[in-house]
This record gives structure tokens, C-alpha cells and sequence, in this order.
């Protein structure tokens, strides 16, 4: 039954490779947003220079926030990896990732003063449900916890 709890090592590396390459990603994505949005902004038919201001420091304290979320993710799969899956440390990190996510929510309820699009709302909506997911995770992680620590008492 154990080794049936046991996560596979090669899933394992590839989440962990794929969340290093979007930690990457959205890196280099935010230190060269001021470019690209400009060039998507060329292509509407209206552009202010207060859009692009602000649409470029949601988009960059969002990315910021991604990375956050990211990294904490790579270091529970790290911990998980080492066999280390009911402990408090991931449980913070996934609480964590839960305000991180409320604060993406934030950032683009304030884009959809600046910027209103279908996909802002449905981002605010994702990003939103996305948090309240890792809050119910981390509970149960709590639980979890309690009960193990429970069992490592009982001889």
C-alpha cells in the first residue's frame, strides 16, 4: 500500500523541469514586457499611454506573483521528491501560493478598470478559484499533518 502513495520519480523531474522553464518563461517575459506591449498595444485601435503604463505594472507585479507561486511549487515537489509530504513547510508554502493567487486576483480586477476584455474576466475568475483551490489543499495538508503526527505518537 505504501509504495501505491508513493509519487514516480520521472513525474516528479518533469514537473519540477517544466516549473523551472516557466519560472524562465515569465522571467524573461516581464523584463522585456515594456516591448511586447507595446507592440500589442500598436495593433488596437485605441492607445492611451496611461493603458500601457498600467497594463505593464499588473502585468509585471502579476508575473512577479506567478513566480512566486512557482517557486514555492518546485520546492514542495523537491519535498515531495525527498519523501517529505505531510510537513509544515509545504503546507505554508501552499497557503502561500493561496494568497499569491488572491493577489493576481487583485492586480486584474484593477485591468478591468483599464483594460476590459472577456479573458481579464475570465482570468479574475480563474486566479480567484485557483486560490480558493489551494486553501481547501492546504487544509486538507493540515489534516493530514495532524493525523500523521498523531500516528508517529502511537507505537
Amino acid at each position: 500500500m505504501e509504495n501505491m502513495l508513493k509519487p514516480h520519480k520521472g513525474l516528479l523531474f518533469a514537473a519540477t523541469t517544466m516549473f523551472i522553464a516557466m519560472i524562465l518563461l515569465i522571467t524573461v517575459a516581464a523584463l522585456t514586457l515594456p516591448l511586447w506591449l507595446s507592440v500589442y498595444l500598436k495593433y488596437l485601435h485605441t492607445h492611451r499611454h496611461t493603458d500601457f503604463l498600467a497594463l505593464m505594472w499588473i502585468l509585471f507585479f502579476s508575473a512577479i506573483q506567478a513566480v512566486g507561486i512557482l517557486i514555492n511549487a518546485t520546492v514542495i515537489l523537491l519535498n515531495v521528491n525527498k519523501g517529505k509530504t505531510f510537513v509544515r513547510e509545504n503546507y505554508t508554502k501552499i497557503r502561500v501560493m493561496g494568497y499569491l493567487s488572491f493577489g493576481i486576483t487583485l492586480l486584474f480586477v484593477s485591468c478591468i478598470f483599464v483594460y476590459l476584455t472577456p479573458y481579464t474576466i475570465v482570468f479574475v475568475a480563474g486566479s480567484a478559484m485557483a486560490g480558493v483551490l489551494l486553501f481547501i489543499v492546504a487544509d486538507l495538508l493540515k489534516q493530514g499533518i495532524a493525523i500523521q503526527e498523531e500516528n508517529d505518537l502511537t507505537v
